[in-house]
C-alpha cells in the first residue's frame, strides 16, 4: 500500500508526465484547458479498451458456458479481476504496475492458505497487457480450484519467471493434485490464457503431476521497463 506522501508525489509526477505531452509550462495561462482536453481523451481511450475488454468477456463466456449460473459466476469473476487490476493501476502511476504485483493481485482471492508462491523479475507491466495476464492468472487460479493442485490441501502453485534477452518467460506450474488430462474441448478461459498477449507464446501441459503454463512474452509488448536492482 502506498502512504499518503507516496500517493501525492505519483499523482504529483502524472501531472508533470501529461504537461510535458501536452507540451504545456505549468505557468501558461491556457494550462487548465489544455490539460482538461487531453486527460478526458486519455480517460476516453482507456475507457474504450476496458469496455472493449468487458464485452469480448461476456460474450465469448456466454457462448461456451454450460449453463447460464456457470456464465454468470465466471464473469462475475472476470469482471471483478479487471476491477482489482484496475485498482492496482490506479494505486500507480496507471501507466504500469510490477509484474509480481499484477500476479499476486490477480491470484489473492485463491490463496488464503498461501499456497500460491510467486517469483518473477522485477518488470514493469502496461494498463492492457497486465489486466491481460490477471485474466490468465484468474482463469489458472478457477482450473486449479475445480480440478487442480487447489482442489486438495497437499496442492501448492508455484508461478516463477526468468528474463531471457528480450523475452519474459513466465512458468504457472502445480504439483500436489489430483491427477490431470487435456480437456476434450478447449473452453473460453483456455483460449484467454492460450491468447494472454499478442506476440506471445504459450504452451499448456497438462502433465499427470499437475497443470504446467509456460508463457513467452516479449518484454516490448509488455510495454513495461526493468528497473534496476
Amino acid at each position: 500500500m502506498y502512504d499518503e506522501d507516496s500517493q501525492l508525489e505519483n499523482e504529483n509526477a502524472r501531472l508533470q508526465k501529461l504537461l510535458k505531452q501536452a507540451g504545456l509550462d505549468a505557468a501558461a495561462s491556457d494550462v487548465a484547458g489544455k490539460l482538461q482536453t487531453l486527460l478526458i481523451a486519455e480517460l476516453h481511450h482507456r475507457v474504450k479498451n476496458l469496455l472493449s475488454m468487458v464485452l469480448s468477456i461476456t460474450s465469448q463466456t456466454l457462448r461456451v458456458a454450460p449453463s447460464l449460473e456457470e456464465a454468470r459466476e465466471a464473469i462475475q469473476s472476470r469482471i471483478m479481476i479487471l476491477s482489482r487490476s484496475f485498482d492496482l493501476l490506479v494505486q500507480g502511476e496507471l501507466d504500469a504496475a510490477p509484474l509480481k504485483s499484477v500476479i499476486e493481485n490477480a491470484a489473492e482471492p485463491y490463496n488464503e492458505t498461501q499456497r500460491i508462491a510467486v517469483s518473477v523479475p522485477h518488470v514493469g507491466v502496461a494498463a492492457l497487457p497486465a489486466l491481460s495476464i490477471a485474466l490468465a492468472i484468474n482463469e489458472l487460479c478457477t482450473n486449479a480450484v475445480k480440478y487442480g493442485a487447489l482442489s486438495r490441501r497437499t496442492g501448492n502453485v508455484d508461478v516463477s519467471g526468468s528474463i531471457d534477452g528480450e523475452t519474459l518467460s513466465l512458468v504457472w506450474s502445480e504439483t500436489g493434485g489430483p491427477p490431470v488430462g487435456a480437456p476434450m474441448v478447449n473452453s473460453f478461459g483456455t483460449r484467454l490464457i492460450s491468447s494472454v498477449i499478442p506476440e506471445a507464446v504459450v504452451k499448456i501441459d497438462y502433465q499427470a503431476s499437475g497443470l504446467v503454463c509456460r508463457m513467452l512474452i516479449p518484454l516490448a509488448t509488455l510495454g513495461g521497463r526493468v528497473p534496476a536492482s
